[in-house]
């Protein structure tokens, strides 16, 4: 028998490869994942969206990026921000689809003015869930608010030294009176959008699957999940999102951002973002019915659905290290999606105690003060590149994912103290590990 032509041969093993599954699992990577590791890493669409769907992206890439204007204006399909708010479009926290800014730029400031990127949550009677650095014309903001930091050094056993931020936050020029005396400050750096579509798809069976609530295992770790109530399906659900895992999908996190960051109405938040305390926020002009409508709101949450997620570069070494030390006890990959595609986002999306040092949550939230959502790790190596600012935790008090590290306690101690045990070799394997994410 004679030899085949080569593109014979070619279409013979393209027909054994499918067989097998592995030209399936090929078009799906390249499909949902993208190799591009630069600041436009994050702004490309899903492979496998039709002429229909694209439409709808881009629709929903425009308001997520434009400017948002004060009501009355000739863009009405863009007007209504504020009258208090902290920023006019996402991307003003969201550099690039990346995280807000670390505390200070330089390791040796000690004070300054926040980042809008940072918001501060509180629970007052006056000043509302979260402060508004900015306001309409004729309507005071509510207050500036500015970071006082500390520094701390933390020393290896090898003798190895590094400074670490540790801050307080300040409101300042207060606008509608003082505070509640029992009020406490809880800032929030905006997140990076990695992979919030896959995230959304993993089966909720399989994140709860790694709960341990009460620790019954004596490993020292308990995550636990947040149930919150679903303003959508009336209903509660699996908390996902935001850094205390307190919005159940990406269409309520994104209303929820409108409103808080840019108090634009819709009809998942219909009052407007004003305390009766608050008489000119109250007397300003007001759009007439809702700032974003559901088809907007819909086509930005369809815009962060289906945008690629970051490819990683394995590094098999850094990757061992990371599980040998205790990492990925909270930091799990290998979830299988509905259409078998496996997603490793290095989380488990439950609630941890990380300790004193990181406090940040509020009486009235389920969560309590030291409880964070762990924090996905993909893409984590592209924060610098899509903002040079970048900070890392829920404060922006890292400057750097090593830093991150130091800073983990709580139910992370020993993974912290196992990362300060090893050398400096190995500690640079797997901060090369997480940075090829």
């Amino acid at each position: 028998m004679g030899k085949l032509p080569s593109v014979c041969l070619w279409l013979t093993v393209l027909s054994a490869l499918f067989g097998m599954g592995i030209m399936s699992q090929a078009i799906a990577q390249s499909a949902f994942f993208t190799a591009k590791r630069d600041k436009n890493a994050l702004d490309q669409p899903l492979g496998n969206l039709q002429d229909e769907a694209m439409d709808s992206f881009i629709l929903g890439k425009s308001f997520f990026t434009k400017p948002w204007v004060e009501a009355p204006a000739s863009t009405t399909a863009r007007d209504g921000l504020g009258p208090l708010f902290n920023g006019n479009s996402c991307t003003s926290c969201h550099q690039n689809n990346g995280g807000g800014n670390s505390l200070l730029k330089s390791s040796t400031d000690q004070s300054g003015k926040l980042h809008r990127s940072i918001a501060i949550k509180l629970n007052d009677p006056v000043y509302g869930s979260q402060i508004a650095v900015n306001a309409n014309y004729g309507v005071p903001f509510e207050a500036s608010v500015w970071v006082e930091v500390a520094k701390t050094s933390f020393t290896f056993p090898d003798g190895q030294k590094i400074t670490l931020s540790d801050p307080t936050f300040l409101l300042n020029n207060l606008q509608y009176g003082n505070l509640e005396a029992i009020n406490t400050l809880s800032p929030r750096r905006a997140p990076m959008l990695t992979g919030l579509g896959l995230i959304d798809r993993i089966p909720e069976s399989q994140i709860r699957a790694y709960a341990d609530p009460d620790d019954t295992d004596g490993d020292g770790i308990s995550g636990k999940e947040n149930r919150v109530w679903s303003l959508k399906s009336k209903k509660w659900q699996l908390g996902r999102f935001g850094w205390k895992a307190s919005q159940p999908n990406i269409l309520e996190q994104t209303a929820n951002a409108f409103f808080e960051d840019m108090s634009l109405t819709s009809t998942l938040y219909e009052d407007e973002n004003c305390t009766s305390h608050q008489l000119k926020c109250m007397q300003a002009y007001h759009s007439q019915g809702i700032d974003v409508p559901d088809a907007r709101l819909e086509a930005v949450a369809f815009y962060l659905t289906n945008i690629k997620s970051p490819r990683a570069v394995e590094t098999p070494h850094g990757k061992a290290l990371f599980e040998s030390i205790g990492c990925s006890s909270c930091h799990r990959s290998n979830y299988k999606l509905e259409d078998d595609l496996v997603v490793n986002p290095y989380s488990d999306f439950l609630l941890h105690d990380m300790g004193p040092n990181l406090r940040g949550g509020l009486p009235s939230f389920k969560a309590r003060p030291a409880e964070w959502r762990t924090a996905p790790l993909w893409g984590i190596g592209l924060a610098k590149k899509l903002n040079p600012d970048a900070g890392y935790l829920h404060d922006g008090r890292a400057r750097t994912i090593e830093e991150a590290i130091l800073w983990h306690s709580g139910e992370a101690s020993q993974s912290q103290k196992n990362y300060s045990h090893l050398t400096p070799d190995e500690r640079t394997y797997i901060l090369n590990f997480l940075d090829n994410l």
